[in-house]
C-alpha cells in the first residue's frame, strides 16, 4: 500500500509491511503545526475469503516530512493490547539513511479503549532527518523473511567448508511453503560420532538434489522452531541469540552442547504470513499452531507436516537405550508391535514402492537371527558418504520379516493417525528427541517464561517442570512463576471456539511421543 499527502508518502510495499489505510487531519498547537494521521492496519488475509480479525502488526515507512516537524500517529484498529502498552510497551522506529538500528519511540504512548471494536494507539515522532530519508515504524522490532534468508546466507558462506574438529553446520531446504518460500532446516553439532548422511525420509521433503546432512550416532536431537505466528517477531531474536550462542567456537558451554546434542532448527515456520505482514495466520487465514494433530495435510500445511515427519524420524533413529548406547533395531523389537509400526512406515514410504535393500549406503543389514530381531551395523564412517547417497529412505531398506520369512509386512498407505502406542511407548529415556522447543511471543504477559504440559503423576510433573526451575536458577531474565504447566492450558479453547491448544505443537507432540520435560513453548 502507498499513499501520498503532498510530499509526504506512506508505504508498506516491502517484506513484512502492513498498512491498510491512512487519513490526514491537522491541528494547530500555538504556532507550530502538528501533522496528524489516522492509520488502519491490514487484517490478516484482508480482501480475500480468508480474511480474519487478527490485525495487530503494523510496519510502514514515511518520507517527505519537513525537517523539525512533529507527527502524531493514531493506529485506529489494533486488537486488544491494553496490558501490553500499560506495562510500558512501545512501537519502534528507524531512519534510513541515519541511525543504524531500531529504537523505541521516545514519546509517551497512549492506548485508548474506546469500545470493543475501537482501540486507538497514539504516539508522536519528531522528524529530524533529510526529506529524502525513510523513517520506518513497526509494532515491535521486525524480523522479515528477507532478513532471515540474509542471515542464513552469511552463515552458509562462513561454514561452507566445515572441517573435522570444528563446528558442524548444515543448511537444507526442508520444503517450500504454499507461497513458494523456503522452510529451512539447520543442523548444528560437532564432528564427534558423525557417520552417514540422513535418509530422505519422505518424497515430499528435501526437494533439492544436494546431499542430506550427516547422521550423528549416540546423540539426541534438540529441536527448535520459531515464527509459526508471523507477528511474534521476538521469537526470531531469541532464535538468533540461540544460534549465535551454539556457534561460539571458544565458549565451553557451546562446545559441550555441540558435543552432546544434534541441534535441528527451523527459523521460520510461516514465511508466507511473515512476508505478507500478517499477525497470526498463514495465506489462508489458518493458525498453523493448531494443525499438529494426526498427520497434517502437506498440501495445506507443509511446514507442520515436515516438523511432524522429522520428529517421528528422530524419535526412532536417534534413540538410545538407558545405557546411552544406540540400538535402533533392538528398540523396535522391544518396544514396537510391528503390525502397528507398519502404519508408521507408511508416513515415510512412497505408496506402492516395494522395500529394497541398501545400494551405496554405508549401512548394512545382517540376516535376521533366530529370535526374530535384526541387527544394524556401520560399515563405514567416511565423510564423503553423502555424495554417494542414492536418496532411498532407510525405512525402505528395513526387512521386517519374522524368523527369516520372506513375506514383507504390508504397509497401510491409508494410515491417518500417527498418535499411536508405537510412538508413545518409546518413551523416556529412549526417545531420540531430547527437547522440543517452539518459540513464541506473548501479547499481554511480560518477561520470559515457558508453557509446558501437565502430567498426572507427581514424579512426572516434577520432572516436567525441572528444566524451567533450572532456567530460573541460572538467569534473572527467566520468570518461573509466569510459566504455566496446567492441564487447562493444554486444552483451552480459542476465542473462536473452533480450535483449541490441543492442536498446538507443544501439546500434540507430547501426546504423540509421550515426552516429559521436553515439549515447551518459550515466550
Amino acid at each position: 500500500m502507498e499513499k501520498s499527502f503532498g510530499n509526504i508518502v506512506f508505504s508498506s510495499k516491502f517484506d513484512s509491511g502492513n498498512l491498510a489505510r491512512v487519513e490526514e487531519a491537522s491541528i494547530e498547537e500555538d504556532s507550530d503545526k502538528i501533522y496528524v494521521f489516522n492509520i488502519w492496519t491490514r487484517l490478516d488475509c484482508e480482501g480475500t475469503i480468508y480474511e480474519n480479525s487478527n490485525r495487530s502488526w503494523f510496519y510502514f515507512s514515511v518520507t517527505g516530512v519537513p525537517i523539525g516537524s512533529m507527527v502524531q500517529f493514531n493506529i485506529m484498529n489494533l486488537n486488544r493490547h491494553g496490558k501490553l502498552f500499560g506495562q510500558g510497551f512501545a512501537p519502534v522506529t528507524r531512519t534510513i539513511p541515519g541511525k543504524l538500528g531500531w529504537e523505541r519511540v521516545s514519546s509517551r504512548v497512549v492506548y485508548d479503549f474506546i469500545s470493543s471494536e475501537t482501540k486507538i494507539l497514539t504516539f508522536h515522532h519528531k522528524f529530524t532527518a533529510a526529506l529524502k530519508s525513510f523513517t520506518y515504524f513497526a509494532f515491535t522490532y521486525p524480523w522479515s523473511y528477507e532478513k532471515c534468508q540474509t542471515q542464513l546466507e552469511k552463515l552458509d558462506r562462513k561454514y561452507a567448508n566445515c572441517k573435522l574438529g570444528e563446528i558442524y553446520y548444515y543448511r537444507e531446504l526442508l520444503c517450500l511453503s504454499k507461497g513458494g518460500n523456503r522452510i529451512d532446516l539447520i543442523t548444528i553439532s560437532n564432528f564427534s560420532k558423525l557417520t552417514e548422511c540422513e535418509d530422505r525420509i519422505d518424497k515430499r521433503l528435501f526437494p533439492e538434489p544436494k546431499p542430506r546432512c550427516q547422521t550423528f550416532r549416540d546423540k539426541k536431537v534438540y529441536f527448535l522452531s520459531a515464527r509459526v505466528h508471523p507477528g511474534e517477531t521476538p521469537s526470531s531474536f531469541v532464535y538468533k541469540g540461540f544460534i549465535e550462542f551454539l556457534l561460539r567456537e571458544n565458549d565451553e558451554r557451546s562446545v559441550k552442547l555441540r558435543k552432546r546434542f544434534v541441534f535441528k532448527i527451523i527459523p521460520m515456520l510461516n514465511p508466507d504470513g511473515v512476508k505478507c505482514g500478517h499477525y497470526r495466520t498463514n495465506l489462508e487465514g489458518i493458525n498453523l499452531n493448531r494443525m499438529y494433530m494426526g498427520i497434517p495435510d502437506f498440501e495445506k500445511y507443509p511446514s507442520i507436516y515436515a516438523v511432524k515427519s522429522l520428529l517421528i524420524y528422530y524419535h526412532f533413529m536417534n534413540r538410545m537405550d538407558p545405557n546411552g548406547k544406540f540400538n535402533y533395531i533392538n528398540a523396535l523389537s522391544k518396544y514396537t508391535h510391528l503390525s502397528k509400526f507398519s502404519k508408521c512406515l507408511a508416513h515415510f514410504t512412497q505408496p506402492n514402492l516395494p522395500a529394497v535393500k541398501s545400494n551405496g549406503s554405508n549401512a548394512s543389514m545382517i540376516t535376521n537371527n533366530e529370535k526374530g530381531t535384526t541387527d544394524f551395523t556401520e560399515s563405514s564412517k567416511s565423510l564423503n558418504v553423502c555424495e554417494k547417497s542414492n536418496g532411498v529412505s532407510f525405512f525402505h531398506q528395513l526387512d521386517f520379516t519374522k524368523n527369516g520369512s520372506k513375506n514383507l509386512i504390508s504397509v497401510n498407505t491409508d494410515f491417518k493417525d500417527i498418535n499411536i502406542d508405537t510412538l508413545y511407548n518409546l518413551n523416556k529415556p529412549c526417545s531420540g528427541i531430547a527437547f522440543y522447543f517452539d518459540l513464541h511471543a506473548h501479547a499481554s504477559k511480560r518477561g520470559c517464561f515457558f508453557y509446558g504440559n501437565h502430567f498426572e503423576t507427581e514424579d512426572e510433573q516434577v520432572d516436567n517442570i525441572l528444566f524451567a526451575k533450572l532456567m530460573a536458577l541460572n538467569t534473572p531474565h527467566f520468570d518461573f512463576n509466569a510459566s504455566n504447566f496446567s492441564f487447562k492450558n493444554m486444552y483451552m479453547k480459542d476465542s473462536n471456539r473452533m480450535s483449541s491448544k490441543e492442536g498446538s505443537g507443544r501439546v500434540s507432540i507430547c501426546k504423540t511421543f509421550g515426552l516429559i520435560n521436553r515439549d515447551i513453548e518459550s515466550y
